[in-house]
Order: C-alpha cells, then sequence, then structure tokens
C-alpha cells in the first residue's frame, strides 16, 4: 500500500527518485540491509529491509520518510535507524494516517 504513496509525494514534490523499504521478505533481495525492529501491517515483527544496491542513491543524501500508516511508530523508527546507518540524512518524516492501538 504504501509504494503508490511513495510515487504520488515524489511526483508532488517534483523530485524524480524515490527509494522502498519492505517489511517481508523479497528474493531479489536476499543480501539486502535490515532492521530487525520493524512491526507489520498484523502487528508481528517483521524487518525492514532495503536493496544494498541503492545505497549509492541515499547515502549522502536528504531524505523524507514517507509511511502510509504509523500505529506504533515501530516500522517508522526501523526505516529511520536504517537509512542512517546507510548514510542518508533524515529531515522529515510523514505519514497519511494515524492509529492508535
Amino acid at each position: 500500500m504504501g509504494i503508490p504513496v511513495a510515487v504520488e509525494v515524489t511526483r508532488h514534490l517534483g523530485l524524480d527518485q524515490y527509494v522502498i523499504l519492505h517489511k517481508t521478505p523479497k528474493i531479489h533481495l536476499a543480501d539486502a540491509v535490515s532492521e530487525k525492529r520493524a512491526v507489520d501491517h498484523d502487528r508481528r515483527r517483521a524487518a525492514a529491509t532495503f536493496d544494498r544496491a541503492r545505497i549509492k542513491d541515499v547515502d549522502g543524501k536528504r531524505v523524507a520518510i514517507v509511511d502510509d500508516v504509523i500505529s506504533t511508530g515501530a516500522s517508522t523508527g526501523a526505516a529511520l535507524r536504517l537509512l542512517r546507518g546507510v548514510g542518508a540524512e533524515i529531515v522529515v518524516i510523514g505519514t497519511l494516517v494515524t492509529r492508535r492501538r
């Protein structure tokens, strides 16, 4: 659900590049960078994963984190730690929906 949000936010900001962090295992991300403290949509433990090939796209860059839904903040926090860990400078975090437990 978050990918269309990322595409639209990128387009509306007049930017031409975005990257995706995944919470479910993907066969093409076997060697991904990961941050284990995340929660999936059913509130199960998950890992935020990021394609190593895309590190060059965020290292040393100003980055916005866009999350479609924030319930506990665990996934957004995992994204923040992961992206900082690969050299991104997080300048803003935005969401469409916040939901209490």
